[in-house]
């Protein structure tokens, strides 16, 4: 009878076990993958909405936009510009001088780098403009933004645009 229960709480176990899910078109692996498109996000997908976080598990300091190159003065500006973000949909920040953009944009190097990193297969990499030309970068998984790389010289995507 001991055993009979111990299987019973065995199978409970795996059957309530969560299994990761897709975000936005990324595959997260598995036989069974399906991948979220992302105008099934509804609001989500189309910037309207105010709810963003940040993430820094994927600083790159390992390249030349490295994190640990940012002045204190840099670092001032940018803790006040990240709050600044979070009460912006992406369409205000937009009109910010931030954006969306193309990976097949980027110098070969920072291209290179995102090989490197196994992430090349990212499409929706934000550049955030914290003044003129400085800008750091981001991933965009939902309503997560995992920042990449500081780029106070606007290397990484160079504008044609004077003081960008």
């Amino acid at each position: 009878m001991a055993k009979s229960r111990k299987n019973r709480n065995k199978s409970r176990n795996r059957s309530s076990r969560k299994k990761p899910k897709s975000i936005q078109g990324l595959s997260l692996g598995g036989e069974n993958d399906k991948r979220v498109p992302p105008e099934a996000l509804g609001e989500a997908s189309k910037g309207h909405h105010r709810d963003f976080r940040w993430k820094f598990r994927r600083i790159d300091n390992f390249s030349e936009w490295k994190w640990e190159d940012m002045t204190k003065d840099d670092w001032d500006k940018m803790r006040t510009k990240l709050a600044e973000f979070e009460s912006l949909t992406i369409v205000e920040m937009r009109q910010q001088g931030s954006h969306r953009n193309n990976p097949a944009d980027f110098t070969a190097r920072a291209k290179n780098r995102l090989h490197e990193l196994r992430i090349a297969d990212f499409d929706d990499i934000f550049s955030f403009r914290i003044t003129g030309t400085k800008r750091f970068y981001a991933i965009r998984v939902g309503n997560v933004f995992e920042i990449l790389w500081w780029d106070p010289k606007h290397q990484i995507c160079p504008s044609p645009k004077k003081h960008t």
